[in-house]
């Protein structure tokens, strides 16, 4: 249009990455990224995430702020990637959500059970399988478990806010359960969240 740059998809474009200032414990069980904000047309965020280890159990926790002038329309998950002892992802993992989820398949076949679910059939096309949850309304924070039959172990993970949104796939290497968190921020708002994985057997 008008006054508009056209793009080259093969060109070089100068990126200049955000501030980082990260720290590491000298016995290895503790780091934090410190990201400090660019405003990019009015909009900054200043982010803080912590990552520790207490016994069994490994910590993140974030603390993020809006900086800058004009609204963030946000969310944050983690991929969670979840393989026990090399055990290949099949319908010895479970998903276990603590509420009866309603299951949106995309793809592959998803047993539901009354508390959770289980992996079936992958895609053959995609050698994956994919659905969503829902279910958790209402909830102020979230608990479940992924746990495996055959190798009896299993993590659980607790999370200090309310899901806004349920996502997950699988393959072979990989049972992947993503959780997200609403982190929308008006200018001058902050939020601070945790998520704690517990390492165990069963």
């Amino acid at each position: 249009g008008k006054g508009s740059l056209a793009f080259d998809r093969a060109a070089d474009f100068a990126i200049l990455p955000f501030r980082r200032n990260v720290q590491v414990s000298d016995e290895g069980d503790y780091v934090s990224f410190e990201t400090f904000p660019t405003s990019c047309h009015g909009r900054a965020m200043y982010q803080f995430k912590e990552m520790w280890i207490e016994d069994n159990s490994l910590f993140i926790s974030q603390n993020i702020r809006n900086v800058g002038t004009k609204a963030l329309d946000l969310t944050e998950f983690n991929h969670n990637f979840m393989c026990f002892d090399g055990q290949k992802v099949d319908s010895s993992y479970k998903l276990v959500t603590g509420y009866k989820p309603i299951v949106d398949v995309r793809r592959g076949m998803i047993g539901v059970e009354t508390d959770g679910i289980r992996l079936i059939e992958m895609d053959a096309p995609t050698a994956s399988a994919a659905c969503k949850i829902d279910g958790f309304e209402g909830m102020p924070n979230s608990f479940w478990q992924v746990k495996n039959d055959k190798t009896k172990t299993a993590v659980d993970i607790a999370e200090d806010f309310p899901c806004a949104r349920s996502y997950n796939w699988f393959c072979d290497q990989a049972f992947c359960c993503e959780t997200f968190c609403d982190a929308s921020l008006e200018p001058g708002e902050e939020l601070s969240f945790t998520r704690q994985y517990t390492f165990h057997e069963l």
